[in-house]
Parts: C-alpha cells; sequence; structure tokens
C-alpha cells in the first residue's frame, strides 16, 4: 500500500531524526 509506505517513510525520518 502506498499510505503504508509513505508512513513508514515518514516514521522512519523521523526516528532518524531524533536521533541525530
Amino acid at each position: 500500500c502506498l499510505s503504508n509506505q509513505r508512513k513508514l517513510s515518514k516514521d522512519r525520518d523521523r526516528k532518524t531524526a531524533i536521533r541525530s
């Protein structure tokens, strides 16, 4: 699902931002 992929990408980016 495109929406699911978009959510995963956003969550991954958010997690990376927190780590950074």
